[in-house]
């Protein structure tokens, strides 16, 4: 969703925050080398986040801001991260290896677009900066927000690390390792493919949110700005034959029952016809 102001805009983004680990210690050893493997580095990282439709934010020093706009894509794009970084080290004795810790958010971020402050702030940001540290070297970090949004989506495993309380965020952040299940392959449209074994249902650590029934949608706004991709995923699922159930997920607030009333009207109009 999005909001805009005369000097910013307001917008509903999954935050992508990578940062290279024991890159000091690297630099330390060899320094020419560990500038070379840095940039080497930053580079793969940087082609994955367009490839996957992402925006590069910021690089600083050995660490990259970026966002997304559907969450399935920035962690996808996680995902194919690390597992061509895993390949890069193959080989390479513990103490050269470059490994990133990713952290990834969901939630509002103030964009600026035009000037010296090019860029994009708020708490949801920290928190993803907060959820790479948690992040074990060469690991993937999320906040329960993305868990919540991913659902059974894609097929990775979440495991709960509990509520961790992180530098300057008031409050404890409910944190999951994500862990990709078997050998898979997750393109940029989300669609994923596995090598071998038959699909199954993440393994979560704690209940699933229950669903709402669509015909208790109350009545909402009437306008729907910036939405095009939620639009586009949910004719997507509509016209897909295997899938049967949509369920939007999200916390109180950013748009759901008016992305969902919108849909079905413009539904209406389009496929039948009618109002």
């Amino acid at each position: 969703m999005h909001m805009m102001t005369d000097h910013f805009e307001i917008r509903l983004v999954a935050i992508f925050y990578a940062d290279l680990a024991g890159y000091s210690r690297l630099m330390a050893k060899d320094e020419p080398s560990a500038h070379q493997l840095l940039v080497t580095s930053l580079d793969v990282i940087g082609a994955e986040i367009t490839r996957y439709g992402g925006s590069i934010v910021a690089f600083a020093g050995d660490a990259v801001l970026a966002h997304f706009g559907t969450v399935t894509d920035a962690l996808a794009c996680a995902v194919t991260v690390q597992e061509t970084s895993a390949g890069r080290n193959c080989g390479l004795p513990e103490d050269e290896k470059f490994q990133f810790r990713i952290g990834i958010n969901l939630g509002d971020v103030f964009v600026e677009a035009k000037g010296a402050r090019k860029g994009i702030y708020g708490n949801s940001t920290n928190v993803a900066q907060r959820l790479q540290t948690l992040a074990d070297p060469g690991g993937i970090c999320v906040s329960d927000a993305v868990r919540v949004a991913v659902g059974t989506r894609l097929p990775v495993d979440f495991e709960f690390i509990g509520e961790q309380a992180v530098k300057n965020i008031p409050e404890a952040v409910r944190a999951y390792r994500l862990r990709p299940r078997g050998d898979v392959v997750l393109p940029p449209s989300g669609q994923a493919t596995r090598s071998s074994g038959p699909p199954r249902a993440p393994a979560f650590s704690e209940p699933q949110p229950a669903l709402v029934s669509l015909s208790r949608l109350p009545i909402t706004g009437r306008l729907l700005l910036g939405r095009d991709a939620e639009l586009r995923q949910l004719d997507e699922s509509w016209a897909a034959p295997s899938i049967n159930i949509v369920s939007c997920v999200a916390w109180a607030g950013v748009g759901k029952s008016t992305l969902v009333k919108h849909w079905l009207q413009r539904l209406a109009q389009d496929r039948y016809g009618k109002t």
